[in-house]
C-alpha cells in the first residue's frame, strides 16, 4: 500500500499541524486496520482536514473520501484536490483552450485596475526597495501584491460572464491560495510579517521575492470524494446515521487559532475586501498591525480551549459511527492525555501505531537540544471492548520510546553525577572519556555505559525497560530528561572537550566529525536574546583550535566545507548590528561590571575574534611555507616549533575565554 506522492505533497501549504512528515506513519495506522484488505471503497472522514494531506493519502490508496474543515479557504483547497480528480483537470476551462492557457493568461497579469487593488494596497510596502518599514504592512512584495489582487480579479470577471463554472473556478482560487501562501513575507502564518523581506537573516529571499505563478496542479482519478465546511462537532451530529469505516481525526489540541492565523487566505479566497487601515500607525497609536479580519471569531475552534475542549471531543467520539477511529493528538494537548485515553477506551479497544520527530520550536534548538517527541497514532477499534489494561499499555509503549530518544542525546556529564549516578566499580574509563554508571531505581539496577558523552548501550536498556512498571519508567525518564537538557552553551563546551580528548591521543578523525557540527550550534544562538554567548563561543572555538593546531594543520582543515560554514557565521556574527538590540533593553543582562557598556563589550569580543581568526589563518599559512621548504622534514616538529614561536609572539591568543 502505497500513496501517489506526487498527487498528495504537490500544491501543500506549509501549515500548523499539517501531516506531511507524518503521512508514512498515518498510512501505517490504516494499514494497520485492515480495512482495505476486507472491503471495497471503504468510506474514509477526515473531520479536521486542514489543507487535506491525509484526505488526499487516504483518496490514493482507494477510500471514498469525506474531507471536512471549518476554514473557507481549507475548504477551497480541499474541493479541489479532493474532490476533483484528473479527468476533470483534461476536459477543464474549453473557453481558453484548457488548464495551460488558462494559467498562462493569469500569469502574465501583473497590473491590476485601481479598483481591485486590495491585497498590495492594504498589505505590502508602495516601495519594495525603499519600504516603511515602522508604518507599511510587509505581507509581500509590492509586485506579488498586485498580481495575486490581478489574478483574483480576473478569476471573478470570468465567473460573472460564465467563462468558468463553479469547480473551475474554485480550482483557480486553491492555486492562487497556494502560490500566496508560499510567497509570503511570514514564517508561516499571517499574525506576522518580517520586517523587510526574507527576515534578519534572508535566508527566505528566494521564496518571498520569487514572482507568482500559478502551475498545473497533480489530480488522480480515485473514487468519489467530497469537501465539506462545518464545524466538527456539528458534522459528526449530522453524519450519525453513517457508517465509515475509518474516521480521522486531528483537532486543534493548543491555543493556535487558524482563522486567525490565516485570514490573509481567507480574504483572497472570499474576495470580499474587509475594511483595513492603510497605515500601521494613526495618531501615533499602532493599530491593528496585522490587519486581521475581525470576523475570524466565527470560526473559533472550541478545541483552542481547555474550558470546552473535552466536552466537544467527547460528543465527537459519541457521536462518530465507524469501525475504526483513528486520532492524531500530542501528550502535552490541551486534553489530559489520561483522559483522552480514557474517552476513547470507552468507545473500543485501543492500539498505537508511533514514530519519532523533531517538535517544531522555531528553528533556535541545535541538534543535541532538539525536542524530539512521540507523534503517534492512536487506533480505537470501535468492535471490541476497552479497558484499563489497554490504557497502562498505550502508557508504557509511549514512556518506554521516549526514554529511548533521550539516551539517543547528548548527555550532561556533571548533572549525571549530581543526581547519583554511580561509577561502577571495577570498570575502565578510556582516554576519551567512555564510563559505566549504575542507578537503582525502586530495587531495579540500570546499568548505563556513557562513550562520548551519549549513552551507547541504549539498544540493551530498552528491552529491560518494557518489563518495568510505569512508576519506575517515570522515574528514569524524569531522570533521562534532566541530564539530556543543555543550553546552546553546554553544547558548544561539550564540543569542545570532546576535540581536546580526540586530540590528545590522536584521533584526528574523530576530532574532525565533532567540530563539523559547531557552525550549525553557533548558527542557533538568537542574536537579539543570545548574542554575547555566540561570540564567546566562537572565540572559545578560535582559541581551541589555535592550541590543537597540529591536528587542523595535518588535514588541512581550512579546505574543509565545515571550516568555511564556519566562517561564514564568523562574518554573519561580526557583521550583525547590536546597537537596535541594546537599544531595547533596560539593562545589560550579560555584562557583570556595569561600568562597562554592552557596545563597548560587543566590539572587544569583536576585535578577540578577528585577532584570533586572522592569528589561525596566519600560522596554517606559515606552516605551508614551511613544509614547502622542509617537505623531508618530520611534520610533528615543525609544528611544535611553530607553536612555540607563534605562542610567543602572540601570548594572549591562547588564552581560553572564561
Amino acid at each position: 500500500m502505497n500513496y501517489n506522492e506526487d498527487y498528495v505533497k504537490s500544491h501543500l501549504i506549509a501549515y500548523i499541524g499539517n501531516k506531511r512528515r507524518l503521512l508514512p506513519l498515518i498510512e501505517k495506522s490504516i494499514e494497520m486496520t485492515g480495512v482495505l484488505n476486507s472491503k471495497e471503497n471503504p468510506l474514509f472522514l477526515d473531520l479536521f482536514a486542514g489543507t487535506g494531506s491525509v484526505s488526499r493519502l487516504a483518496k490514493s490508496i482507494g477510500f471514498d473520501v469525506l474531507a471536512n474543515d471549518w476554514e473557507y479557504y481549507s475548504y477551497v483547497i480541499n474541493k479541489a484536490f479532493v474532490e476533483l480528480d484528473e479527468d476533470f483537470l483534461k476536459n477543464s476551462f474549453s473557453s481558453f483552450g484548457g488548464i495551460k492557457n488558462t494559467l498562462s493568461i493569469l500569469n502574465d497579469l501583473n497590473t491590476p485596475n485601481k479598483e481591485d487593488r486590495y491585497i498590495s494596497l492594504y498589505y505590502c510596502p508602495e516601495d519594495d526597495d525603499y519600504p516603511d518599514t515602522k508604518n507599511e504592512r510587509m505581507f509581500y512584495t509590492n509586485y506579488n501584491g498586485k498580481k495575486i489582487d490581478a489574478i483574483r480579479a480576473k478569476i471573478l470577471e470570468w465567473v460573472e460572464n460564465k467563462l468558468i463554472n463553479e469547480k473551475e473556478e474554485c480550482l483557480l482560487i486553491a492555486l492562487l491560495l497556494y502560490e500566496a501562501s508560499v510567497r509570503s513575507n511570514t514564517s508561516g502564518v499571517f499574525k506576522a510579517f518580517h520586517r523587510g523581506f526574507g527576515g534578519t537573516n534572508g535566508d527566505a529571499l528566494n521564496r518571498i521575492l520569487k514572482p507568482v505563478e500559478l502551475r498545473v496542479p497533480k489530480l488522480i482519478n480515485a473514487q468519489k470524494s467530497r469537501a465539506y465546511k462545518e464545524d466538527a462537532v456539528k458534522l459528526s451530529e449530522d453524519l450519525r446515521k453513517q457508517k465509515f469505516d475509518i474516521v480521522y481525526i486531528d483537532p486543534p489540541y493548543n491555543q493556535h487559532q487558524y482563522g486567525s492565523n490565516y485570514h490573509l487566505l481567507n480574504t483572497i479566497a472570499q474576495n470580499d475586501k474587509p475594511i483595513v487601515n492603510k497605515n500601521v500607525y494613526i495618531n501615533g497609536k499602532k493599530i491593528n498591525k496585522s490587519a486581521i479580519r475581525r470576523d475570524w471569531v466565527k470560526t473559533k475552534s472550541s478545541f483552542c480551549y481547555k474550558k470546552t475542549a473535552k466536552d466537544d471531543f467527547k460528543k465527537i467520539i459519541k457521536n462518530i459511527n465507524a469501525d475504526y477511529i483513528l486520532l492524531s493528538y500530542s501528550i502535552d494537548g490541551i486534553i489530559p492525555f489520561d483522559q483522552l485515553l480514557e474517552i476513547l477506551s470507552k468507545k473500543g479497544w485501543l492500539d498505537i501505531c508511533l514514530s519519532e520527530y523533531t517538535k517544531y520550536r522555531g528553528g533556535k534548538q541545535a541538534l543535541t537540544t532538539e525536542i524530539k517527541n512521540i507523534e503517534f497514532v492512536l487506533i480505537v477499534n470501535t468492535n471490541k471492548k476497552g479497558s484499563q489494561e489497554d490504557i497502562a499499555r498505550i502508557k508504557k509503549i509511549l514512556i518506554v520510546n521516549k526514554i529511548n530518544l533521550f539516551m539517543k542525546k547528548t548527555i550532561n556529564p556533571i548533572r549525571t553525577e549530581a543526581i547519583g549516578f554511580s561509577f561502577v566499580s571495577g570498570s575502565k574509563m578510556n582516554s576519551i572519556g567512555e564510563k559505566v554508571f549504575q542507578k537503582t531505581y525502586f530495587n531495579e539496577s540500570i546499568i548505563f555505559q556513557i562513550t562520548d558523552n551519549k549513552i551507547s548501550n541504549h539498544d540493551h536498556i530498552i528491552p529491560q525497560l518494557f518489563n518495568l512498571s510505569l512508576e519506575v519508567l517515570t522515574e528514569i525518564y524524569d531522570d533521562l530528561e534532566y541530564i539530556t537538557s543543555l543550553t546552546r552553551e553546554d553544547e558548544i563546551y561539550l564540543s569542545i572537550d570532546e576535540i581536546i580528548k580526540y586530540y590528545r591521543v590522536n584521533m584526528y578523525k574523530k576530532a574532525i566529525d565533532t567540530f563539523k557540527e559547531i557552525p550549525y550550534y553557533i548558527s542557533k544562538f538568537n542574536n537579539k536574546k543570545a548574542y554575547v554567548p555566540s561570540l564567546k563561543s566562537i572565540i572559545s572555538v578560535l582559541d581551541m583550535m589555535i592550541q590543537t593546531i597540529d591536528m587542523w594543520k595535518h588535514h588541512n582543515i581550512i579546505n574543509y566545507s565545515c571550516f568555511k560554514d564556519f566562517e561564514k557565521i564568523i562574518l554573519l556574527k561580526l557583521n550583525h548590528n547590536a546597537d537596535k538590540d541594546y537599544s531595547t533593553r533596560k539593562k545589560d543582562e550579560f555584562m557583570p561590571d556595569e561600568n562597562i557598556s554592552y557596545k563597548k563589550k560587543i566590539d572587544e569580543y569583536k576585535k578577540q575574534i578577528s585577532s584570533l581568526y586572522e592569528y589561525f589563518i596566519n600560522i596554517f599559512e606559515k606552516d605551508i611555507q614551511k613544509i614547502e621548504k622542509y617537505e623531508s622534514s618530520n611534520l610533528e616538529s615543525v609544528n611544535q616549533e611553530l607553536w612555540s614561536l607563534n605562542y610567543i609572539e602572540n601570548n594572549t591568543a591562547g588564552q581560553m575565554v572564561n
